[in-house]
């Protein structure tokens, strides 16, 4: 299990992530394509975002589901001095490099909630884990292959 580091508070770039205690910081990240285009669910694209996840330091991806116009996932910090924005920036340009559809964009913003009890934190992955279903994607969560866990953040 990755090391994650603690602190009371952090801010940066207009992205407030609090805790209490010693528990990780653990963020919920919701990450849209430009009008919803529905072009993520390749095998290719999706061999891409692991690996820019694996390549980009300070913050670790636990449970993920690429839908085929959003990716949402957890993520824990690993790096105070890793702005939540820049790192989610550096893995969607990564990313967009490897789609080959003409004027493809990501949404500029991306949405984020810290995780803030343990009860929350399971209700997060499991609703990360369901989404494909939820979203009429597939009838069966095993049945969707662009979803699952990278590094597993246990809540302690």
């Amino acid at each position: 299990m990755p090391t994650v580091q603690t602190q009371p508070h952090l801010q940066r770039a207009g992205y407030s992530v609090s805790y209490t205690g010693s528990q990780p910081i653990i963020v919920n990240v919701l990450v849209e394509t430009m009008n919803a285009l529905p072009i993520l669910d390749e095998d290719r694209i999706h061999d891409c975002l692991l690996d820019a996840w694996q390549q980009a330091s300070g913050w670790c991806v636990g449970r993920y589901a690429m839908l085929p116009d959003q990716v949402q996932l957890l993520a824990a910090q690993q790096d105070f001095a890793c702005d939540l924005g820049d790192w989610v920036q550096y893995w969607k340009a990564r990313v967009k490099s490897c789609i080959e559809y003409a004027g493809f964009e990501w949404q500029p913003r991306f949405g984020s909630a810290t995780v803030t009890t343990p009860v929350n934190y399971k209700l997060r992955r499991e609703s990360i884990r369901l989404s494909p279903v939820s979203h009429k994607v597939v009838r069966s969560v095993v049945d969707w292959p662009y979803a699952g866990v990278v590094e597993a953040l246990e809540w302690d």
